[in-house]
């Protein structure tokens, strides 16, 4: 996972502003400057014309980039929405798993998880975050980003439940119970265990394919 440059995008004019005299002041000191959606939007049209970054994401305003996605990362990824999606076909009213989905969740915030259950899946543009009953995210490596900068960004826009496979550590970090910015509530499922959803009544899944 990494952060693209700010040099990437080309060098910007210095900022100005107005000083209590009226007239333009120069700042300088760098000024960080946070990106919205629509302009991470305009940069992946332009991205996409010669592929150079296979996806990325905003959180916080920074831009990170995905790699490409290899096995066994890919296998669990497909393992696991197969088995949801059968578990679920057993709940009445369930919500529907969808594969690698942006959440608008702020201006500033559009996370491309590995996998969501939703109640809304069809409809225009982002799937709406306040229709998201749980996220999921499969790690190889850089578990820390996930359960650090992810964790945090989930929980802060209330998202009921967060799963992160960790592939290499042979575990599952279960987190719920959003409350100002952190989740109360969390437990470590080891894989080749059974899953529980903590807010779906009824969902559970054998993890013992996933690594």
């Amino acid at each position: 996972m990494s952060i693209l440059d700010a040099s990437t995008l080309g060098a910007a004019a210095p900022i100005c502003y107005t000083n209590g005299r009226g007239r333009a002041a120069r700042k300088t000191s760098p000024q960080e400057a946070r990106l919205t959606i629509d302009d991470l939007l305009l940069l992946d049209r332009e991205w996409a014309k010669s592929d150079r970054f296979h996806s990325t994401e905003l959180i916080g305003g920074r831009i990170y980039h995905t790699p490409a996605r290899y096995t066994p990362r890919a296998g669990a990824v497909t393992r696991l929405l197969l088995t949801l999606w059968d578990a679920l076909a057993d709940i009445p009213n369930a919500p529907t798993i969808i594969n690698r989905a942006s959440i608008a969740m702020s201006p500033h915030d559009l996370p491309l998880p590995d996998l969501v259950l939703t109640s809304q899946p069809d409809g225009p543009g982002f799937v709406p975050c306040d229709s998201f009953r749980l996220v999921i995210e499969v790690a190889e490596s850089a578990v820390s980003f996930f359960t650090g900068v992810k964790l945090r960004m989930y929980a802060r826009h209330g998202i009921p439940e967060y799963w992160v496979v960790d592939l290499k550590g042979r575990k599952i970090d279960q987190f719920w119970s959003a409350a100002e910015g952190q989740f109360a509530e969390d437990r470590v499922v080891v894989l080749g265990e059974r899953i529980e959803a903590a807010t779906i009544a009824g969902l559970s899944a054998e993890t013992g394919g996933l690594a």
